[in-house]
């Protein structure tokens, strides 16, 4: 049984490790309010610049179009998008089994993958990814789009890969986290007007809006990828890191009640030997 010191340390240690992860949540449920902010205000922006780019692809020829054509030479390519750092429970464990997963059912497809954990969790499945490309996902501005568009276009223009989804982590706003899969190119432009409201007038044409509307929506469809990941991860995080203090928390009770009970234990034993010894005196 544990001394009245031994446990002293230990409530000491859990204590200090309760400190570290409440400041853990707390970042993290600041970098959550502000990303939630930023979503908000992005969402009808990017719903407005969704129902222009379908409105405006509906109806051309694909054989006018290179963003709604399939290179089928080309392999199709993923990208992956976890974090570099852990502690946020099983939010990059699901990314890694779905993206396993993916490759077994695509073993000839392109992967490029955004953070260390997952990078790491590959690697030990023995699975590849592109090593070229280097993307970490620190905050979701507008530079980090910029680059996964112009990264992406670049290669699906130059007929290096054949379609591109994304594999994520989509944020509901809830307690729970899904991995999802958004197809990204080419360009499937959606059939009817009931989503995306009554139709335009484009002038001077759909195809001169259309070319001019598709590096704005890529960047869109980037930004609210990256937005979804970075809420995930860090709504993830946060409800790791807070069931971590609840535990602590059960855990430095336990341990307060087991050092009273042993150091009254200690002080019973010491008055019973001192009256024993005036006793014998």
């Amino acid at each position: 049984m544990p001394g009245v010191k031994e446990i002293k340390n230990r409530i000491k240690s859990v204590a200090d490790t309760q400190k570290i992860t409440n400041a853990m949540y707390l970042v993290a449920s600041a970098k959550l309010t502000s990303a939630k902010a930023d979503f908000a205000s992005f969402s009808p922006y990017s719903a407005e610049v969704f129902r222009l780019i379908h409105e405006a692809l509906t109806g051309i020829d694909p054989q006018d179009c290179p963003y709604l054509q399939n290179n089928k030479q080309a392999p199709a390519a993923f990208l992956i998008i976890g974090s570099d750092k852990g502690l946020a429970g099983d939010y990059n464990k699901q990314i890694i089994r779905t993206a396993i997963n993916v490759y077994n059912d695509n073993p000839e497809s392109e992967l490029f993958v955004t953070g260390e954990r997952i990078k790491t969790g590959l690697r030990n499945a023995g699975i590849g990814f592109r090593t070229d490309f280097d993307f970490s996902l620190k905050k979701p501005d507008d530079e980090s789009a910029d680059y996964l568009k112009d990264y992406f276009d670049r290669l699906f223009s130059d007929n290096k890969i054949s379609s591109l989804t994304a594999i994520y982590s989509d944020f509901g706003g809830g307690f729970t986290h899904k991995v999802t899969h958004k197809d990204i190119l080419p360009i499937i432009p959606f059939k009817g007007n009931s989503e995306y409201g009554a139709e335009c007038e484009f002038l001077p044409d759909k195809e001169t809006i259309a070319e001019t509307l598709i590096p704005i929506y890529l960047k869109t469809i980037f930004r609210g990828i990256i937005l979804h990941a970075f809420c995930s991860e860090q709504n993830a995080r946060m409800l790791a890191m807070k069931n971590a203090n609840d535990n602590a928390k059960d855990l430095l009770n336990s341990l307060t009640l087991e050092y009273n009970h042993t150091r009254q234990n200690a002080i019973t034993r010491e008055i019973t030997e001192i009256s024993g010894e005036r006793k014998q005196s």
